[in-house]
């Protein structure tokens, strides 16, 4: 399943970790006021791995075979195995001090989001 990884995939799939998923989830969360790190946070652990997997069977199922279709699968399973990878290691630390942060913040009394309640964040 995986296959040839050379210097334009490993490229594609940094990208692919970081500006290429976390820059539409910063534009996509622009109008919650989030905070920053919330929307860093949100944008590094969003969708990954299935949902490449999901895009390349709409491509499959819309295209049909085609020429480049065994490097688009090289890409697709490279991105999900680093995504593994770089989400696995990062989820347990990353999460936590998430979370510190997010309980020293309520301590303060310190909004998250500039809403007046959480309410407000279920209702919009």
């Amino acid at each position: 399943m995986l296959g040839n990884l050379d210097w334009r995939i490993a490229v594609f799939v940094a990208l692919s970790l970081t500006v290429v998923r976390m820059a539409p989830t910063a534009v996509a969360l622009a109008g919650t006021r989030l905070r920053p790190r919330t929307v860093l946070f949100t944008g590094w652990f969003g969708p990954r791995g299935l949902a490449s997997i999901l895009f390349l069977v709409i491509i499959v199922e819309e295209a049909g075979p085609f020429d480049g279709l065994g490097r688009l699968n090289d890409v697709v399973a490279w991105t999900v195995v680093a995504s593994i990878i770089a989400h696995g290691i990062t989820a347990w630390p990353w999460s936590n001090t998430y979370a510190d942060w997010i309980e020293r913040e309520q301590a303060a009394g310190t909004q998250l989001a500039e809403m007046e309640s959480p309410a407000d964040i279920r209702t919009g």
